[in-house]
């Protein structure tokens, strides 16, 4: 299991065998975008990483996931990371087979077995957990942006950087 975490790039299948990339959805309008990362820089959510460093599509062209919202409440929306490019581009964990959350209503159960199971936690469960850091380079999101457009960040103001999600 921590193998999987600290060879990850183990799991990048090869430039050649990965002809056709799937397009992410990005739905950020642009007059959001600063809000936007900038509430995921401050929460930890989110780091900036030069583009250049960021991991390439067999093009050449950064790789680059989506980020667009769904509406969860009705006064929150939940962010949705689109990663399918990313996720296109490596091999699939062999031990990571677990059902879905919708077959557990497949389960038979005897009279006298009893099922407990609760997902309540998992909203505060999976931001906690933080990605390694070899893998920030495979998590880039949206657009392109200068390091002037986010002066708390101290970044080079004259580089080009991508936002890339540090937590699961």
């Amino acid at each position: 299991f921590k193998e999987s975490f600290e060879r990850l790039e183990a799991r990048v299948l090869p430039a050649e065998s990965v002809l056709d990339l799937p397009q992410p959805c990005l739905r950020l309008p642009a007059d959001q975008l600063v809000p936007v990362y900038s509430a995921l820089f401050q929460s930890g959510t989110a780091v900036a990483m030069p583009i250049e460093c960021v991991a390439k599509r067999p093009d050449g062209t950064p790789l680059l996931g989506g980020l667009f919202t769904e509406r969860h409440k009705e006064t929150t929306d939940r962010l949705i990371f689109d990663r399918r490019p990313q996720n296109a581009g490596e091999a699939r964990l062999s031990w990571a087979r677990l059902p879905l959350g919708s077959q557990l209503c497949r389960i038979i159960l005897r009279p006298y077995h009893v099922l407990r199971a609760s997902g309540d936690d998992l909203k505060t469960f999976f931001p906690r957990i933080k990605q390694h850091p070899r893998a920030l380079s495979r998590n880039a999101f949206g657009k392109p942006f200068l390091g002037s457009l986010f002066p708390e960040l101290k970044l080079d103001p004259s580089r080009v950087f991508v936002a890339c999600m540090e937590v699961l």
